[in-house]
């Protein structure tokens, strides 16, 4: 399956709770998600989950063995050949057991077949009300040990609770170049950085993501299929600015005149750049 469009739930909840073959994000959003349980419930073995964001609330239901996260409620059992990659979450999660950014349990498995969370994301906050297993900026467990592979990826979520890591708890998986802000959690799972230092961490996360000279996801660097929303972001303040040049000045007539044809000749320019440099380049 492909998405095609942003899609805003407006407060509403839609889980999909079996999964097999691949979920294309294809760089859009789900927004405004609110619900008890994740996006998607427990994916089979074999399923990809991939360019998607989503963004939200997420109050789980009562009882231990309900793990909740941004994207994923569970990877386990015979259903652990999953991936997950080039993902975000903005979802602010809450549950009594397990809880994630990206996924509220993963466990089980073994070899090539542990669970994958790849090239991802989380901004959302990751709280556990009762304490029970390890909450997690990207994967939250049970009291087991995990079995799963996380690998370039960063949180700057805050997650709650002297149990919580800004990744996750390490255990029988492999954690491999991670990266979460520094006092988000009690515990990194990760390497520690301050707010200054991620947001300048994006070639070292590799090549699914790209640095973020703008205001969108507040400077963190932003994965590359993100790229139109950082610079429509950017392409609204350069013509703010010149709005406010032109508001915020005195000239003759015919000077006005020629001015207000430079900034309609720029806000076209801006508009129609393709990159961060050109929108630059648009007010030289």
């Amino acid at each position: 399956a492909k998405l095609m469009a942003d899609i805003s739930l407006g407060g509403y909840s839609v889980t999909i709770s079996s999964y097999t073959g691949t979920f294309d994000g294809n760089g859009h959003y789900i927004t405004d998600f609110f619900g008890s349980k994740s996006l998607f419930q427990q994916p089979f073995s074999g399923a990809v989950i991939k360019n998607l964001g989503v963004s939200g609330t997420i109050k789980g239901d009562t009882g231990w063995y309900n793990p909740q996260s941004g994207i994923v409620f569970r990877m386990y059992g015979s259903n652990y050949d999953i991936s997950i990659e080039n993902c975000v979450s903005r979802v602010n999660v809450t549950g009594e057991g397990p809880v994630g950014g990206i996924v509220g349990m993963a466990e089980s498995g073994s070899g090539n077949s542990m669970p994958r969370i790849i090239n991802c994301y989380n901004t959302g906050t990751v709280t556990s009300t009762n304490g029970i297993g390890y909450p997690g900026g990207i994967g939250g467990i049970n009291d087991s040990n995990p079995i799963q592979h996380v690998e370039n990826c960063y949180n700057i979520g805050d997650v709650a609770g002297s149990k919580g890591y800004g990744i996750e708890r390490t255990g029988r998986g492999t954690n491999r170049n991670n990266y979460t802000l520094l006092g988000s959690a009690a515990n990194a799972g990760g390497t520690a950085l301050t707010s200054d230092a991620m947001k300048d961490i994006a070639s070292s996360l590799g090549d699914a993501f790209m640095d973020n000279p703008t205001n969108y996801n507040d400077g963190y660097p932003i994965l590359k299929w993100e790229e139109p929303r950082a610079r429509a972001v950017l392409q609204e303040d350069r013509i703010a600015e010149l709005i406010a040049y032109e508001d915020g000045e005195f000239f003759t007539e015919i000077a006005l005149e020629k001015l207000e044809k430079a900034i309609e000749d720029g806000k076209k320019a801006i508009m129609e750049a393709g990159s961060f440099a050109e929108v630059e380049e648009a007010l030289e």
